[in-house]
């Protein structure tokens, strides 16, 4: 290559490279970066901006930025009031009200659909990115998850009215009042995001706050009678009883109606054979039957043994040992048990 050829080559690149960062340094902000309803209507779309030293950090911004507009949009916008009335055959015959302000508490993880349409850098290094969602695509994808949820909450409530009374129902009712939360929060999106769509669901359980009151309900109309044999002091009988009642449930004496039936046996006796102190064992059974199907819903038993220096208070020991034994253990296997119920 000539000498000359080599000088106009230099001289192009040069120019080439000088032009390109005097193009970057100079170029001005575009629209967007300021307005960001300003290239794409806020009437379909949801826009916000972030920024940050890099793209990805820009993007973690602009997508912050639009949840939270997501959220200052159902504050804004959306007042929520609901009522729900309720009669059953027990007598309860009350007009609940609920009003609350819908709020969501949305994170970046729960919005699906983000995209980041465009980015512009500064001639510091800032990097700007508009993020946006389709009001439509993204409203629409929302109702669907109502409305799918919607459906197991109609599934659970109805399976509650037909086997009112049960564990199996207050199961249900349980699950269908943590459906319904979680349904709430998708209609807290759907608010901020298509106000029009939310205006067009329409939930046949009324509200969130409905379904836990049937649900809080539910416990008072379960039975449960509760008998120890051998229990002279009513002490066992006292623990098995609290287990129940803290779930809400009705502890009867006797009752021939009653769906459920805790029937348990304690025998405590002296051991023969030792010379320092006097021994005493203990033997639990218990179990917990369905009236209905005959069914032995938890089986229960403990055993072992006590000392002290006098058999009386071997047998206090023995009798504190399966009072705990109750709370500690069966307690727990009842609760897992209720959980398990809703698994129908």
């Amino acid at each position: 290559m000539s000498q000359v050829m080599r000088f106009v080559f230099c001289g192009l690149f040069v120019c080439f490279f000088a032009g390109c960062a005097s193009t970057s340094v100079s170029k001005a902000a575009p629209l967007w970066v300021s307005e960001p309803d300003a290239e794409y209507s806020s009437s379909s779309y949801l826009n916000a901006v972030g920024y940050g030293s890099d793209r990805r950090s820009a993007e973690q911004d602009a997508a912050s930025a639009l949840a939270k507009s997501i959220r200052q949009s159902v504050v804004v916008s959306a007042s929520a009031s609901e009522s729900f009335s309720g009669s059953d055959a027990a007598g309860f015959a009350e007009q609940y009200d609920y009003s609350q302000m819908v709020e969501t508490a949305t994170t970046l993880n729960d919005i699906p659909g983000i995209s980041f349409k465009t980015n512009w850098t500064d001639k510091n290094g800032t990097v700007y990115v508009l993020a946006q969602l389709n009001r439509q695509e993204t409203g629409a994808y929302y109702r669907s998850r109502i409305e799918e949820t919607a459906a197991v909450i109609e599934s659970e409530l109805l399976y509650a009215r037909r086997n009112e009374g049960t564990f199996e129902a207050l199961a249900a009712l349980n699950n269908a009042a943590e459906k319904a939360l979680q349904n709430q929060e998708y209609l807290d999106i759907l608010t901020g995001i298509n106000s029009d769509m939310y205006r067009l669901v329409s939930l046949d359980y009324k509200s969130a706050a409905a379904v836990a009151a049937l649900a809080a309900r539910e416990p008072e109309k379960i039975k449960i009678t509760v008998t120890v044999a051998g229990d002279d002091s009513g002490r066992l009988s006292a623990a098995f009883s609290e287990i129940f009642t803290s779930q809400g449930l009705k502890i009867t004496a006797s009752d021939p109606d009653a769906r459920y039936r805790l029937s348990a046996s304690v025998s405590i006796e002296k051991l023969d054979g030792f010379e320092k102190y006097e021994y005493v064992r203990y033997v639990l059974t218990a179990s917990l039957e369905d009236t209905v199907t005959g069914k032995v819903l938890i089986p229960y038993s403990v055993n072992g043994r006590e000392a002290h220096i006098s058999q009386s208070e071997a047998a206090q020991r023995a009798l504190r040992t399966v009072e705990n034994e109750i709370s500690n253990k069966f307690k727990p296997l009842f609760v897992t048990f209720l959980s398990g119920c809703a698994e129908f």
